[in-house]
């Protein structure tokens, strides 16, 4: 019954989805509003994102377009293409150009992962200084607990369920850890590489966006107890009214390490000692 409900769920999401973008294409054509900004949203996945921009794509001023890079990689994967880091058939930013001026929103978002822009052959620098030329804001949204998201990457790869509707009672579906073999953002690395590597790339982009145009949101204040926190000071950033929307999304794995990871006796002792410790407390 629960799977039933879920592509129940899920078909409805969808369609509301499409139609919310033929919306938009028709404001373009009809009711074209003056563009005030546009933003990205910079994020590892499994942040709350997705109940974020789910909220934000609701308000009328606002047309989201969602993972446009991860959106091309199953357009090429599709046609048979190897996606192999800078070396696409796509010029990324002329990509995103384009998709800019499908609405007639005031507002374009789109979001991007940190393994994006390595399949795409671009560092977050050159990322940034070419956003910053098409006069992009930026919305960071972290998670500083990055050992939950690994976990729940591979608890959504395993159950191919990346989301859960509000309305349906989350169940605790149980991982053991490759430590020397993590497969996950299209790549399989040690859980350490990992780690580290999420480490830089948000020490990077706070090196990269003083004196930029910036909201830093995180997952534990902004989102886990409170989506319209987030929500709120989303519109806040970009001076927008917030207006009533439909929470759509519940918290995918609300269980303990030690309930989720069946070899977490081991996954403490490979962590012990190293400044990623504390992310195994609950």
């Amino acid at each position: 019954m629960a799977q039933l409900e879920w592509l129940v769920w899920h078909g409805q999401r969808l369609s509301q989805q499409l139609r919310l973008r033929a919306n938009a294409r028709l404001s373009k054509v009809f009711w074209p509003q003056p563009r005030q900004a546009n933003m990205v949203m910079l994020h590892l996945g499994r942040s709350g994102s997705t109940v974020l921009t789910d909220l934000l794509a609701q308000h009328p001023q606002v047309f989201w377009d969602g993972e446009i890079y991860e959106e091309l990689f199953r357009q090429l994967e599709r046609k048979g293409q190897a996606i192999q880091g800078g070396y696409l058939p796509v010029d990324p930013i002329g990509l995103l150009s384009q998709r800019m001026g499908r609405t007639g929103q005031a507002f374009y978002g789109f979001e991007v992962k940190f393994f994006h822009l390595k399949l795409l052959g671009m560092t977050l620098q050159n990322f940034v200084e070419r956003l910053h030329d098409l006069g992009f804001i930026y919305l960071v949204l972290e998670r500083k607990n990055y050992l939950r998201k690994i976990v729940s990457s591979l608890v959504a790869r395993k159950t191919s369920r990346y989301h859960r509707p509000s309305r349906v009672k989350p169940s605790l579906t149980q991982i053991k850890l490759d430590l020397d073999h993590i497969s996950i953002d299209r790549a399989i690395r040690p859980l350490m590489a990992y780690l580290q590597d999420y480490a830089e790339s948000f020490r990077t982009l706070k090196t990269l966006l003083p004196g930029q145009h910036v909201l830093w949101l995180t997952y534990e204040d902004d989102i886990l107890a409170d989506p319209w926190c987030g929500y709120q000071r989303a519109c806040q950033f970009l001076n927008l009214q917030p207006l009533p929307a439909r929470l759509h999304y519940g918290k995918t794995n609300p269980f303990t390490l030690n309930e989720l990871v069946t070899n977490f006796q081991e996954l403490e002792c490979y962590l012990r000692g190293t400044s990623f410790e504390w992310m195994l407390s609950n």
